[in-house]
């Protein structure tokens, strides 16, 4: 199966990359705030009981997000051959954030389920992309 044959054969793929990102954005956003209504959510023990939260887990979670808004624009400007890899490193990088930075509640892995499929597809679409 091709990548054209799943997005049409006259849909951009940088196009395809840079709304997947979007979407992988929103979801992780919505996630964390629903996580903050949630009092035994880590994110809301650490943030509204008024634990101290380390400025290297602050800066982890900023770069963490950065890079998520930064493949937004990356994806659209990139040459070829660097979007395909950026793409597929940074899905890569962010399925493991969700993987390991998540816990089990339902609400939280049906976000982390949707997150990984859209990261899964935007490594298939960077890694099957020809030039």
């Amino acid at each position: 199966m091709t990548t054209k044959s799943i997005i049409g054969p006259n849909t951009d793929i940088r196009v395809v990359l840079s709304t997947l990102w979007i979407f992988v954005l929103l979801n992780m956003l919505y996630a964390d705030m629903i996580s903050l209504l949630d009092h035994n959510a880590p994110i809301h023990i650490l943030l509204m009981d008024k634990v101290e939260v380390p400025s290297a887990f602050l800066f982890a979670a900023a770069l963490l997000m950065e890079t998520v808004i930064v493949m937004i624009l990356l994806s659209r400007v990139l040459k070829y051959r660097f979007n395909r890899w950026a793409n597929i490193i940074a899905g890569v990088i962010h399925i493991l954030a969700v993987i390991l930075g998540g816990w089990s509640s339902a609400y939280y892995l049906l976000f982390a389920t949707v997150e990984v499929i859209a990261m899964l597809l935007i490594i298939w679409l960077a890694f099957s992309w020809k030039e």
